[in-house]
């Protein structure tokens, strides 16, 4: 995750694809990493303006039945806890 992180952090679409490549063929039925990865990937190619790639990413991540934790965010304010 971290590679993939520096690729897209990087701009590097090309290293971050490969990355993401590796990960699918090490960790084939690891949901919860393919799909951190397939955002991440997303990301890559939305940065750079590759939007095109950037929504084929995501709609094979759809067709492939995995799918992505809605996640919450904890926020303290002033001692006072916010919950989105």
């Amino acid at each position: 995750m971290s590679l993939l992180s520096g690729a897209r952090n990087a701009k590097d679409t090309h290293r971050a694809q490969e990355v993401f490549n590796q990960m699918k063929k090490r960790f084939p039925q690891s949901e919860e990493l393919l799909t951190s990865g397939v955002i991440l990937l997303s990301n890559a190619y939305g940065l750079v303006g590759d939007i095109e790639k950037a929504n084929t990413v995501r709609t094979e991540f759809t067709n492939s039945g995995f799918k992505k934790e809605v996640g919450l965010t904890r926020v303290m304010v002033n001692r006072q806890g916010y919950v989105s």
